[in-house]
């Protein structure tokens, strides 16, 4: 197999030409943008082809609801890096990340869309 060192890279401003904030690498890399409100945020998780999980660090209640309810992702852990995972709650990848099936065992099998919210 192949190896991928871990690594942390801070970018300047949103591109969808950086590969690190275009695809969906799934290994130990980090990308972080500076930001003034969560409208970008919001913009670059919406407008990125995968949909796996995504995290929030935030106290601010209103930030958080809207957060929650604006992002097209598949999990959403608040408080809770993106590699922390409740076996009780459903898996699920959007857009390409997956087909908006969920496994695991907390699905709801009558659901139309879903979305899961872990907070700590």
């Amino acid at each position: 197999g192949y190896f991928v060192s871990p690594s942390i890279h801070h970018a300047e401003s949103y591109s969808l030409k950086s590969h690190f904030l275009s695809n969906e690498i799934i290994g130990p890399n980090c990308t972080f943008i500076d930001y003034d409100d969560i409208e970008l945020p919001i913009e670059i998780i919406n407008n990125n082809e995968f949909g796996l999980v995504s995290s929030l660090f935030s106290n601010d209640g209103n930030v958080i609801e809207k957060f929650v309810s604006e992002i097209n992702v598949g999990r959403i852990n608040i408080n809770l890096p993106t590699t922390f995972s409740d076996k009780k709650m459903p898996e699920l990848g959007i857009k390409n990340s997956g087909n908006y099936r969920p496994r695991g065992s907390g699905i709801v099998s009558s659901c139309i869309y879903n979305q899961s919210v872990l907070r700590a």
